[in-house]
């Protein structure tokens, strides 16, 4: 693993945002840290553990402790790590859980903890993980170790070191378990211990019970009994077969050894057997895949190339809802324009009717203007007509007072009056039928 940079903000004793580029190293493989105590060199170490992990190197430090004490409210302690495996290029961002000055009004809010995983694909920071079990999964696919193996191999944390170096013996020892993780083998000797122990209480137990049996058996007292005494006389003669037997023992015991360790050998072979066949297969199937892989980015690299024709197809669409709104817009104007021109040729086929009755009209202005006058001449009837009701009356009043001459005076009037009316009917008559 290659560091590429490292930003940590409001970790530790770094209050405000600090950025280390290790890029500014080249190619030296090897450089120092270093400043008085305080200044945050295992900082720097712990940073990293923590962006991978999600926990500090050390054992001492704790994730609820790492933000730093001179913060602000508003800062959130954030760590940004970005490395290099191969030419494979990842970065981490994470942020523990806090407490951070609310955005709006006053008081403090609690900050879940949350951490992603990039990966650098074409030039650009693509998301790979965001959940704490597929980021823990992607961090030990990539590295290739767990924490407790990557503090082992990798790191090795400047404080336990240090104790080491001046501790006593028993301090020491317990130290190097517990920076080696050595409590497996611990457990390992524990028990078979336990079991040695178990093993010689089970013998010595045998033992005693064998004794007692042989003395409860029934025996003449001139047959002596065989006894763990005699058995032991009898081992003694067969001293020299013994060593013989131990010699075939060690040798039989150093063959099972290297049978138990050609097994395991044999069984690890195998397990990397499998291995191999697993990733050749997998490689296998990637190359398989690989051209749909190219399949695939050329389909991508042409979707992109379609992005800007993408473009005018949308401003096409839109521009084809408008000209449907134009085209409803248009013939309900042509509808419009029809029904007008169907008015406009009535109106001309009515003016042209009237222009034909001009001269009627012209005809019959002047008659009207006749019977104007006419009817000018008619008020002057009806009056006339009232003054011969009146003559009547006048008549019938003055029938016994007047004399028969001057009666028929009267009477040759009123013919007079009536022929002229019935003349001016006449008239008025032929005036309207015109």
């Amino acid at each position: 693993m290659k560091p590429i940079s490292l930003t940590i903000e409001a970790f530790g004793p770094y209050r405000d945002s600090v950025t280390l580029d290790f890029n500014e190293l080249q190619n030296h493989s090897m450089f120092l840290i270093s400043g008085p105590t305080g200044a945050g060199k295992t900082s720097i170490l712990d940073a990293m553990v923590y962006a991978l992990y999600g926990e500090p190197s050390g054992e001492v430090r704790k994730t609820d402790a790492i933000r730093s004490d001179f913060a602000e409210p508003q800062h959130m302690t954030r760590v940004d790590f970005s490395f290099a495996i191969g030419d494979a290029q990842y970065r981490v961002e994470r942020l523990p859980k806090q407490l951070v000055a609310k955005k709006r009004g006053t008081g403090m809010r609690e900050q879940n903890a949350s951490a992603t995983v990039y990966e650098m694909k074409d030039g650009e920071w693509t998301v790979i993980a965001t959940s704490a079990a597929a980021i823990r999964d992607t961090i030990q696919r990539i590295i290739g170790f767990r924490k407790d193996q990557f503090l082992q191999v990798v790191l090795l944390p400047q404080g336990e070191f240090r104790k080491l170096l001046v501790s006593s013996t028993s301090e020491r020892e317990e130290l190097l378990h517990t920076l080696f993780r050595t409590e497996l083998y611990r457990r390992l000797q524990d028990a078979l211990k336990s079991a040695y122990d178990e093993a010689k209480s089970g013998i010595e137990e045998n033992v005693t019970k064998q004794n007692a049996l042989l003395q409860s058996i029934p025996h003449d007292e001139e047959i002596p009994v065989l006894t763990i005494e005699h058995v032991r006389e009898l081992l003694k003669d067969r001293e020299p077969h013994r060593n013989t037997l131990v010699v075939e023992r060690d040798k039989a015991v150093a063959v099972v050894d290297q049978f138990n360790t050609l097994r395991n050998e044999w069984a690890l072979y195998n397990q990397v057997q499998q291995s191999l066949i697993e990733a050749t297969n997998k490689l296998d199937l990637v190359k398989e895949r690989e051209k749909e892989r190219s399949s695939l980015n050329e389909k991508v690299q042409f979707l992109t190339g379609l992005t800007p024709s993408y473009e005018l197809y949308k401003q096409l669409g839109d521009k084809q809802t408008v000209l449907k709104t134009l085209k409803t817009a248009l013939s309900d104007a042509k509808k419009s324009v029809e029904v007008a021109t169907q008015h406009e040729s009535k109106c001309t086929e009515d003016y042209e009717v009237l222009a034909s009755h001009a001269e009627t009209i012209q005809a019959k202005r002047t008659a009207l203007a006749q019977l104007q006058q006419q009817a000018e001449q008619f008020n002057e009837l009806v009056v006339l007509n009232k003054e011969l009701s009146t003559l009547n009356s006048q008549l019938e009043t003055q029938d016994r007072e007047k004399s028969e001459a001057k009666l028929q005076a009267q009477y040759k009037l009123v013919a007079d009056l009536e022929a002229e009316l019935v003349e001016v009917r006449k008239q008025f008559q032929l005036i309207v039928k015109h």
